[in-house]
């Protein structure tokens, strides 16, 4: 049994290498989620994939440094709940909430440092 609540999904992953450098991109979508109360219904999903890239610098083998950034699509955020009078068996729907969550790019930088461990440098991090 799949404990994913998700009746599909999707990513795609693409990372390239070269020498001290890394860059990639993953795009992901799956379908919306919902969650049932004893008298309302929420639906949460998005309106189309959502991207993310980044970029990384690895100076030596102990030391790297990523920006990422986040919703290079501007994929906006849907949330939809319905509320019933008594349970959500009936069918007297007293309100409909409609939320739309529109996010902007967000850029992280990351900063790693290994300290400790063997003081030699491996060949291949020189």
């Amino acid at each position: 049994m799949n404990a994913d609540p998700h009746p599909w999904n999707w990513n795609l992953e693409v990372r390239r290498d070269h020498k001290a450098f890394a860059y990639g991109l993953t795009v992901t979508d799956r379908a919306a989620f919902r969650f049932f109360r004893f008298n309302d219904i929420e639906r949460h999903g998005n309106r189309r994939p959502f991207a993310l890239g980044f970029v990384e610098y690895r100076p030596d083998g102990r030391t790297t440094a990523t920006l990422d950034v986040q919703n290079l699509l501007f994929t906006p955020g849907v949330s939809e709940r319905l509320l019933f009078g008594s349970n959500r068996g009936s069918s007297d729907v007293v309100m409909r909430e409609y939320r739309e969550r529109n996010d902007r790019l967000r850029m992280t930088l990351t900063l790693k440092r290994t300290f400790g461990g063997s003081s030699k440098v491996k060949a291949s991090e020189k």
